[in-house]
C-alpha cells in the first residue's frame, strides 16, 4: 500500500478564531455589481464565468497559497497581495478580477507514488485581484 500524503492546503489561518459572533455568513452577494461584471456566488456560477470579470463577495482567509475569498462552498484565490490583515481575516469581503479557474497548483504523484503538497486542482483564481472599497 502506497502511503498517500494529504494536503491541508485550504483555511490554515492564522488567529481563526472568530469570537464575533457573526456565524460568517456575508450578505454581501447581494450588493449591486456595476456593469460589465458578474457576480459569483458558488461553484456553478464560478464556472460560468471564467475569463469574465466578476465580483466575488465572501470570508476573507489566508490559505498556504496566499488570500481567499470563501462563500458558498467556493474558494477564490486572491492573488496580487500577499494575505489578509488582521482587520480582514474572517470578515466579509468583495473582490473584482478576472476569474481563472488553473491546475498550477495540483500536487504531482512522483515515480515512488508519493505525493507532493499542492490542491486537489481546478482551483479558482483571480491574479491581480482587487478589493472593493468599502467591503461589504
Amino acid at each position: 500500500m502506497k502511503p498517500i500524503v494529504l494536503c491541508a492546503f485550504l483555511l490554515s489561518c492564522a488567529g481563526s478564531s472568530d469570537s464575533s459572533g457573526g456565524g460568517g455568513q456575508p450578505t454581501a452577494a447581494a450588493a449591486a455589481t456595476a456593469p460589465g461584471t458578474t457576480a459569483v456566488t458558488d461553484s456553478p456560477s464560478a464556472r460560468a464565468a471564467i475569463g469574465k470579470k466578476v465580483r466575488v463577495a465572501g470570508t476573507a482567509l489566508n490559505a498556504k497559497l496566499g488570500p481567499v475569498v470563501t462563500t458558498e462552498g467556493l474558494v477564490v484565490y486572491c492573488f496580487g497581495r500577499q494575505e489578509w490583515t488582521n482587520d480582514q481575516l474572517g470578515k466579509p469581503v468583495a473582490v473584482v478580477g478576472t476569474l481563472e479557474q488553473t491546475d498550477d497548483f495540483k500536487a504531482q504523484e512522483g515515480p515512488d507514488g508519493m505525493q507532493s503538497a499542492g490542491t486537489a486542482g481546478g482551483d479558482f483564481v483571480i491574479r491581480d485581484c482587487a478589493v472593493e472599497d468599502p467591503a461589504p
